[in-house]
């Protein structure tokens, strides 16, 4: 996420260094009305409960938001700092099956 061009004069109050990086101390999700804000949350919270939470049983469903008949994998990849580490984590799957999980 970038600062917009008002909020740059306040830098120093409002994000924090990280080795090469600026980073927001927070951040805000705007725009406007059915754009996707919602499903973004939704995403974000459906991506924690599937790692949070893995399924119990190989005959259970994974948790899948897919539109009408849509076959496709379902797919995730966020990228994230933890003290001066990098880390990019990418997961595929569909309502069956973990196609692909990876963390770099």
């Amino acid at each position: 996420m970038q600062t917009g061009k008002r909020l740059r004069k306040y830098q120093d109050t409002n994000t924090v260094m990280s080795t090469d990086e600026r980073l927001l101390k927070s951040a805000l999700i705007f725009g406007a009305n059915a754009n996707g804000k919602t499903n973004l949350i939704k995403s974000l919270i459906m991506l924690k409960n599937l790692v949070v939470n893995p399924t119990s049983d190989e005959l259970q469903v994974l948790d899948s938001d897919t539109f009408g008949y849509n076959k496709k994998n379902t797919s995730f990849e966020i990228c994230f700092s933890m003290s001066d580490d990098k880390y990019e984590y990418t997961l595929e799957y569909n309502t069956s099956e973990v196609v692909l999980a990876l963390m770099m």
